[in-house]
């Protein structure tokens, strides 16, 4: 804290001031909730999350899903702030919610007992004359079902670089020495708090860097981290861009949207909007196996001691990576004649086998290039060659989006075409 601040607010110790749980109090939306109060600590942290599989967010992450389930639909970033959220829920285990916040103690006089201590969200008004931009009740409503079903837990993390004292409703001081806070009236915090240049949103993707822990964030105002997902991100990209690729090659007769590969699964498996949460849980449930291969695969990069032996191997799983969407691609006769051939290809691999001039004469490379062969390698792109032959992105839109969502998207996908 800072040697402003006013003493007789509470109990200093070692420049922190104390209190006791029972003069605390935290504001919730139903989740467990925590707090990490970054002004006061004096060193890095370190974090197990990795082992646990556990993953950040945004709230703009979960607000992208609820439009996903109950719409409306406004633009291209909700469809890729609910792949997002898919992403989160179908790889890990347990998500905190991070939470740009300012720690504050509220005097309503001088020289009295503090009436609050609390946190306050960035972003995201508690005021009673403002509404709350609160997470959809379809979202909580899945997540209270994915705690009860699959032990999934999910918790708020308030994290807080700055702490105030308020004095009648005027910031009198700040652990910050130059917090633009002080000596401004508290009603008006949200005007300092919301801009994407404030330090409590930069805090946030800095934080996930820091812990090396895979982060999923939608806001555009938090700093997009993707490089600490490992195998994940390896994966997903290895999909996407293929995905993306095959989308654009179709001609279009308007704007056309690109799905991203998640929400075009699980568009795929429900019948209806109201049937995505139900989609959800059942993708879930199908992944478990996949979910706790891909832990392994990261948690091998911390394990293996070789380099060249760490090298191959990501060689041997990126190869497999990039043949899911190939794979998914496939015709149906195509398959059936993988299906055939898959007994053969032992037999081929052995050198001199009358079994490789047999197979030479389906002009067709059975082994360990063929993309069939490696997608075989992992169970992750096993499942997801399947998963990703789904219905087209026109019928999806058209089934799932309503005429009025279509076009949203259609002007944000225009709008940024023209800005790139």
């Amino acid at each position: 804290m800072s040697e402003e601040f006013p003493q007789q607010y509470g109990q200093l110790k070692n420049g922190v001031v104390q209190w006791t749980w029972e003069e605390m109090s935290i504001l919730s939306e139903g989740f467990s909730t925590t707090y990490l109060d970054l002004c006061d600590l004096a060193g890095p942290m370190e974090s197990n999350n990795l082992e646990f599989n556990i993953a950040y967010t945004d709230r703009q992450t979960l607000i992208c899903l609820g439009n996903l389930i109950e719409g409306p639909i406004q633009g291209v970033s909700d469809l890729e702030g609910a792949e997002n959220a898919l992403q989160l829920i179908l790889w890990h285990d347990q998500f905190e919610i991070l939470s740009p916040s300012i720690k504050y103690t509220y005097y309503v006089a001088p020289d009295t007992k503090p009436t609050a201590k609390s946190w306050y969200r960035a972003g995201v008004s508690q005021r009673p004359e403002k509404p709350v931009f609160g997470i959809p009740a379809s979202v909580m409503e899945l997540l209270e079902k994915l705690r009860t079903q699959d032990k999934f837990l999910t918790q708020e993390c308030f994290v807080a670089p700055e702490e105030v004292v308020i004095v009648e409703d005027k910031i009198v001081s700040s652990s910050d020495p130059a917090s633009a806070l002080r000596g401004t009236s508290w009603k008006t915090v949200d005007d300092y708090l919301t801009p994407s240049d404030a330090k409590h949103w930069l805090t946030i993707g800095a934080l996930a860097l820091e812990q090396s822990t895979p982060a999923y964030f939608s806001d555009p105002r938090v700093e997009q981290v993707t490089s600490t997902r490992g195998f994940i991100e390896s994966f997903y990209d290895a999909v996407k861009v293929p995905w993306t690729k095959g989308l654009n090659q179709i001609p279009s007769l308007s704007v056309a949207i690109d799905i991203p590969p998640l929400v075009a699964i699980v568009m795929n498996m429900a019948k209806n909007r109201q049937g995505i949460p139900d989609a959800i849980l059942e993708l879930r449930s199908q992944l478990k196996k996949a979910r706790s291969e891909m832990r392994e695969f990261n948690l091998s990069l911390m394990k293996t001691s070789s380099q060249t032996e760490l090298q191959a191997r990501c060689r041997h799983l990126q190869e497999a990576f990039e043949a899911t969407t190939i794979v998914a691609r496939k015709t149906n006769a195509e398959r059936r004649r993988h299906t055939f051939m898959r007994g053969f290809y032992a037999a081929e691999a052995i050198v001199g086998s009358p079994m490789s001039s047999v197979m030479k004469l389906f002009g067709s490379d059975f082994g360990a290039s063929n993309p069939f062969v490696r997608v075989d390698r992992t169970i992750t792109t096993k499942q997801f060659s399947k998963l990703l032959d789904t219905e087209t992105t026109y019928g999806l839109l058209e089934q799932f989006l309503t005429e009025t969502e279509r076009r949203a998207l259609q002007t944000s996908k225009r709008v940024a075409n023209d800005q790139g």
